[in-house]
């Protein structure tokens, strides 16, 4: 039983995160007409102003039922102590300073550069 609940949380979990690309996809597609020829800080003020509208139809009433309006996630795990989030961010640095400094990392550079 414990393995179907895992299984379907699993496929669950991967639906969510498809459904989560395709709209971030989605808006991406309907910013690029509007920014297309922005360059620099116009590009990141208009991408701001985009995020806002966004943020607006979250907290609508409207969608209040399904993205539960101002109170967003109920139930979201927190920290309990203050050395947990730093522990977290240093593994994180950590592994993109190794990452930078591998091969892959090279790729990234050159890649970058071209």
């Amino acid at each position: 039983m414990r393995s179907a609940i895992r299984g379907s949380a699993l496929i669950l979990g991967v639906y969510f995160a498809a459904a989560g690309g395709t709209a971030g996809g989605g808006a991406g597609v309907s910013d690029r007409p509007a920014c297309s020829k922005l360059k620099s800080d116009y590009l990141a003020i208009a991408t701001l102003g985009f995020a806002e509208i966004i943020r607006a139809l979250v907290q609508l009433e409207a969608f209040a039922p399904v993205t539960n309006g101002s109170q967003l996630l109920r139930g979201f795990p927190y920290f309990t102590d203050t050395f947990m989030p730093f522990v977290i961010v240093g593994i994180c640095i950590a592994v993109v300073v190794l990452l930078i400094n591998s091969t892959y990392g090279r790729a990234f550079k050159a890649i970058q550069r071209r």
